[in-house]
This record gives C-alpha cells, sequence and structure tokens, in this order.
C-alpha cells in the first residue's frame, strides 16, 4: 500500500508541477483568467495530495516524530531526536545568521 501512495503522490506531484508553470505562464502574459483557473486547481490538486497521504502512516508526520523519540536514551536525546526528524522534513539546517548553512551547490 505504501508503493501506491507514493507512486500516485509522485505522479500528482509531476502533474502539480505543470498546472503551477501555466500559472507562471499566466502572470507572465498578465492574463488573469489563466491564473484564476489554474491557481484553483493547484490548491484543489494540494488538497487531494493531502488526503491521498493521509492514507498512509508512512506520510504522516505524528508517526515520523514518534519513531524518531523511541530511538533515545534520555530526554535530551529525545529532544534532540524530534528536532532532527522535523529538520529533515522541512529544511537541512538552520537559518539563522549565526548557524546560516553553507550548503549552497547540493543538487
Amino acid at each position: 500500500r505504501y508503493d501506491l501512495v507514493d507512486l500516485t503522490r509522485q505522479a500528482l506531484a509531476k502533474y502539480a508541477n505543470k498546472v503551477f508553470l501555466k500559472i507562471i505562464e499566466g502572470y507572465q502574459l498578465s492574463n488573469l483568467k489563466q491564473v484564476t483557473i489554474y491557481s484553483q486547481h493547484f490548491l484543489d490538486l494540494m488538497k487531494e495530495l493531502d488526503l491521498l497521504l493521509s492514507c498512509h502512516d508512512g506520510f504522516l508526520l505524528g508517526p515520523w516524530l514518534e519513531s524518531a523519540k523511541r530511538l533515545a536514551r534520555d530526554p535530551e536525546q529525545e529532544q534532540q531526536f524530534e528536532w532532527n526528524a522535523r529538520t529533515q522534513v522541512t529544511m537541512w539546517f538552520d537559518n539563522t545568521e549565526t548557524e546560516a548553512s553553507l550548503l549552497r551547490d547540493y543538487g
């Protein structure tokens, strides 16, 4: 079941990217109708993706965080592991002036 959700997620994400490009195109052409239509379509796709991903625990934040915390040996480590798990799905580094990432050429 995980693979089915993941494959469908990937297909919808690729399609959503095409829709997003149509939004950009409409904006660049000052075509309000195109922007409006494709923006609504994009938002509808995001709702569908959210519903799809909620069908499997492997795509939910709660179980991900709990699995990270279960690996900890003490409360301090539990806090660190949860922070690491949250960081992995949101950003790969501290984004503060004092801890700015040097990761510039990845990808």
